[in-house]
């Protein structure tokens, strides 16, 4: 069942017209105050006493600090932080301490958060339709949005693509009162990337083994039969390695794609027997994504890309057939373990050691892992050091968007891009890597519930506060990682410097649907509206020859919005 929740907060009476609306929808008022209403169903209750509050979803506590559970005089004196501090989860909070009502959201939680303004006060959901349900109303496409989104390459921040639908974004803490509202935040990731005492590679990669056990077990407790995405890199290797110490029943699965490129089985294979768990292998079929069809038409952004379609479908069926109730995923594994090509790490090795033997060292496993020469990796190591603030530089695109989009777009913005003083390069780009993790954390509807564990707090806590430098080692990035699992995993997937794509499905799924894609393009509520360049479109979609480069990828990400601003 797909966990859902509404939330009226800070409107002076009870709204009995909202009320039965829920109860139409499936969902019971669990709480009933004053200046707080929340009506659930499907979804994990943890009631503060007397009545001051609830948290939905659920919580843990976090392993390396001492909890118990949640102490409602901690949340109301500490206004939320303790529950960020010492528990981890997929939960939102509410309470209220007198005059103001607080909604907060779990670090990188899984459990969606969408608010509107309403009767003075606001209305928070886990989805848009319970949302319009509570307002009577139905949102409206924001043009100025989807094209920042669009430019942004879909960067995320508190404002949704739809009129007056913002998202309460993970670690924040909603604000109501008198005064108005505001948003506070109550954890960050610049509070893990201080120096601090440098711990030996060999130290944080044992801990990183230990939290993420811990946090694949905690996610994997509830299912009696858990299904693991196996391609066989190391992030989905590190999964299944982790997932088969829970104890809980396990099977992987891995797909192919009808190109060798896309055919990952060999390393799958080995890291399932090395494992001793079954293996499927399927092959994923074009026929089952239609391109006009948004997987995201329940978000408020559009996030969702075509080509997961056929891996949806192909995870739900092999689910169904073995009688799985979870599917797991190695998703945002890269970011999570620095997967950086760049010469940050080498920066900040110059301001802490100094030029040295060390640096030397970091200098040459850069230039072994991008394939550069040494001397040119050590020139832009001391450019980022010293010539350059510490900030990451998020890459704009304006591909095949009209001249009125490409001219109104700014410098990306984002709460965590902008980086705290004298911050070392190297973990304001690994930061900006978690960015990106944040379009992987959504709830999708359905039977089937989908995780990507290793996206927990207590090891994104201490990823992030590993040394840049200790990711990178002879030519290999993700160091910490693998020696974290030396002991568990084949040594051809320690080894592995490839990594297996989507890509040559992607370009099949555009060669062949092409004609369709540029009547559903040239047509499109993106042309009328002045976002997309019908021209520049036209002229590649028009070219007959195999795709090359990266721009097919652009325009089916293009695809993806004009699909999901179809559905609103």
């Amino acid at each position: 069942m797909t966990p859902r929740f509404l939330a009226i907060i800070s409107v002076p009476s009870p709204d009995d017209r909202v009320a039965a609306h829920m109860k139409d929808a499936g969902l019971a008022c669990i709480l009933a105050s004053e200046r707080l209403q929340v009506f659930a169903n499907g979804i994990g209750i943890c009631r503060l006493e007397n009545d001051v509050g609830v948290i939905l979803g659920v919580l843990h506590p976090h392993p390396l600090r001492s909890a118990g559970p949640p102490d409602t005089r901690a949340v109301l004196t500490t206004k939320g932080r303790c529950l960020t501090e010492v528990h981890w989860g997929h939960y939102v909070a509410f309470w209220s301490d007198g005059a103001q009502v607080r909604a907060l959201r779990a670090p990188f939680g899984d459990q969606d958060v969408f608010y509107t303004a309403y009767r003075g006060g606001h209305v928070m959901a886990s989805d848009v339709a319970l949302l319009e349900s509570a307002v009577q109303a139905r949102f409206a496409c924001d043009w100025a949005r989807v094209g920042v989104h669009l430019t942004g390459r879909g960067l995320r921040g508190a404002e949704t693509c739809l009129t007056g639908v913002h998202e309460l974004l993970g670690g924040e803490c909603l604000v109501a009162g008198p005064d108005g509202t505001r948003t506070d935040t109550l954890w960050s990731p610049w509070d893990f990337t201080q120096p601090g005492r440098m711990l030996p590679i060999e130290d944080n990669a044992r801990r990183l083994r230990e939290l993420a056990d811990t946090c694949t077990a905690a996610r994997a407790a509830p299912f009696k039969h858990v299904l693991v995405m196996l391609s066989g890199g190391l992030d989905s290797s590190i999964l299944a390695a982790s997932t088969a110490r829970s104890g809980t029943r396990l099977s992987a699965m891995t797909f192919t794609t009808g190109d060798p490129s896309g055919d990952e089985r060999r390393y799958a294979e080995a890291v399932a027997a090395h494992l001793g768990i079954p293996l499927i292998a399927a092959e994923l079929d074009p026929g089952t994504v239609d391109i006009t069809r948004s997987a995201a038409a329940h978000l408020p952004r559009p996030v969702a890309r075509a080509f997961a379609q056929a891996i949806r479908a192909c995870k739900r069926r092999v689910a169904s057939e073995i009688g799985a109730d979870v599917v797991l995923d190695g998703g945002g594994g890269d970011n999570l373990f620095c997967s950086l090509q760049s010469a940050a790490p080498l920066a900040d090795r110059l301001r802490t050691r100094g030029v040295g033997p060390s640096a030397w060292r970091t200098a040459l496993d850069i230039a072994a892992l991008a394939q550069s020469n040494v001397v040119t990796v050590a020139a832009h190591g001391i450019a980022r050091a010293w010539l350059r603030p510490p900030d990451y530089r998020w890459q704009m695109d304006t591909r095949f968007l009209s001249d009125d989009i490409a001219s109104t777009a700014t410098a990306a913005s984002h709460r965590w891009l902008a980086a705290p003083p004298d911050i070392l390069p190297g973990r304001a780009a690994h930061v900006a890597l978690m960015i990106a993790v944040e379009n992987l954390l959504e709830t999708w509807p359905g039977p089937l519930a989908e995780m990507a564990p290793l996206v927990a707090q207590p090891l994104v806590e201490h990823c992030l506060g590993i040394p840049s430098w200790q990711w990178i080692h002879a030519g290999h990035n993700r160091r910490a990682a693998r020696l974290a699992f030396a002991d568990r995993l084949p040594e051809a997937i320690l080894a592995r410097r490839s990594k297996g794509t989507p890509d040559s499905f992607s370009a099949a799924l555009y060669e062949t649907r092409r004609p369709e894609i540029s009547e559903f393009l040239m047509d499109g509520v993106l042309a009328r509206q002045g976002i997309v360049d019908r021209e520049a479109l036209g002229r590649v979609l028009a070219d007959p020859s195999p795709v090359k480069g990266h721009d097919h990828l652009r325009i089916l990400s293009i695809v993806d919005v004009e699909a999901w601003a179809r559905s609103f």
